[in-house]
């Protein structure tokens, strides 16, 4: 029973965690998205501008991927998905 309680706490600690860094992550690329057309109507050189949109497009990805990641249970499988049982009826 403990070793099934720690599992479970133990999900849902790393859930809240790619929750938060998802969320960090989204702000980050938000933010890169407001700078970009600063940086274009300043005259910024051409690699500050793309220095800028990779920022944009690595904090989207990482967003993105935190955020899938942490809305799936094990192994892939959604969070509302049954669980899994052995042909022995054991786990």
């Amino acid at each position: 029973m403990s070793q099934l309680l720690s599992r479970v706490v133990r999900e849902q600690t790393m859930k809240a965690l790619k929750i938060i860094l998802g969320t960090l992550a989204g702000l980050f690329a938000f933010a890169q998205g407001v700078y970009l057309p600063m940086l274009v109507l300043r005259g910024e050189p051409f690699s500050g501008i793309m220095g800028s949109l990779a920022g944009l497009c690595i904090g989207a990805a990482l967003s993105i991927a935190l955020f899938r990641s942490a809305f799936r249970g094990p192994k892939g499988r959604r969070a509302d998905a049954p669980p899994e049982t052995d042909a022995e009826g054991g786990n």
